[in-house]
């Protein structure tokens, strides 16, 4: 038995193999998320960049990240949301957020509710019971969670500078990556 993180040493350089084998397992999750189930905001120039959050219309960084939404599109970042009600699915957040999603404009209710200002509370088919879900399999604890195309989830807020420079980091490393035979014999954890 072990329990930990399995690191991997080759000449002097480290890599976290459990969080390598973590963040492939969510990118392979992402690729099967419906992007017509998120709300997807466009920069109006070129995509460099594609971004899941994981949001709460009531969480204060969340609204934070979403006050700053224009500053990220103006770096080439899409960003798709997805509902992550932080106080579980039998919460009131959570039918904000079934409201946001069912509303006849989806996009500019999550920016009324991100405000603090009142939508009117609708029903409908909706995906925030699996946008919850795919959190919870995602190990996200807290929002806004973003997950990058890569796979690397950021448990915290990250202004449009700090994510930049993470996104080209990681995405550097993701390419300059350790043997991926390797990585694909490390079983996913459960």
């Amino acid at each position: 038995m072990f329990v930990g993180e399995l690191m991997w040493v080759v000449d002097g350089k480290f890599d976290n193999l459990t969080q390598i084998r973590r963040n492939e397992r969510r990118r392979l999750v992402l690729e099967k998320v419906d992007p017509d189930t998120t709300l997807k905001f466009s920069p109006s120039e070129k995509v460099e960049h594609i971004v899941y959050v994981f949001t709460d219309v009531d969480d204060v960084y969340s609204q934070r990240f979403h006050r700053d939404l224009n500053s990220y599109m103006s770096d080439g970042i899409e960003i798709r949301y997805l509902a992550y009600p932080s106080t579980g699915v039998q919460s009131d957040e959570f039918k904000k957020m079934v409201s946001v999603w069912c509303s006849k404009d989806p996009k500019k209710a999550l920016s009324k509710s991100m405000r603090g200002d009142r939508i009117e509370f609708v029903d409908c088919p909706n995906p925030v019971t699996s946008h919850y879900d795919l959190g919870q399999e995602m190990y996200v604890t807290r929002v806004p969670s973003i997950v990058l195309e890569t796979g690397l989830l950021i448990p915290v807020y990250k202004d449009r500078v700090q994510l930049k420079k993470i996104i080209i980091q990681e995405l550097q490393a993701f390419e300059d990556h350790i043997d991926r035979q390797l990585i694909d014999r490390i079983p996913i954890d459960q």
